[in-house]
């Protein structure tokens, strides 16, 4: 059997020996606030170093056809044990969405862009992470303070109006019903 590093050659990062371990602790949450190392937050960078694995091909191929042709699972479930992949997968989603035009010449062939049906423009999305929101302090910006994930849903894909949809909720700390959503 041969040595792995007869087969790969490590990142130059690595060979050089400057490898910071905080990228193995990637946090969504900072990769959305831009609070995140480089190698999370640089979607360019971030596709470069990720080795897409036929799971995460996969993965990127069911939300595409979600979004594109309303074909599959609205929620999708990512099991995997601790440090399994499921934030690196997470990431590769956010910058797949939100990102794709830049990273285009790093996608898989057969994995276009993704953009909705009408228009052609990337989908607009909200991204929560619960350890990064805390419902006491609220969450501020442009003077609305959200203090639910509704709250901040509404606002996240439609600013002002958006979360004044859900303002009575957020205000009152309860959960809309379903016919609201």
């Amino acid at each position: 059997m041969k040595n792995w590093f007869d087969i790969i050659q490590p990142h130059e990062d690595i060979r050089r020996g400057d490898f910071d371990e905080a990228v193995f602790a990637a946090d969504l949450g900072d990769v959305v606030d831009g609070s995140a190392p480089p190698d999370y937050s640089d979607p360019y960078l971030f596709f470069t170093k990720t080795y897409l694995t036929e799971g995460l091909k996969h993965l990127l191929a069911r939300v595409h056809g979600k979004l594109t042709a309303g074909k599959g699972q609205s929620v999708i479930e990512i099991q995997t044990p601790f440090g399994g992949g499921k934030t690196h997968s997470l990431v590769t989603i956010y910058h797949y969405l939100k990102n794709g035009e830049k990273v285009r010449a790093l996608l898989p062939e057969n994995l276009p862009v993704a953009t909705l049906r009408e228009g052609g423009k990337a989908p607009k999305m909200s991204v929560i992470v619960g350890t990064h929101h805390n419902p006491v302090e609220g969450r501020e910006s442009d003077g609305i303070t959200r203090r639910t994930f509704w709250g901040e849903i509404g606002y996240q894909l439609a600013g002002r109006k958006g979360y004044q949809f859900f303002a009575q909720n957020d205000q009152r700390r309860v959960a809309p019903g379903k016919t609201k959503l």
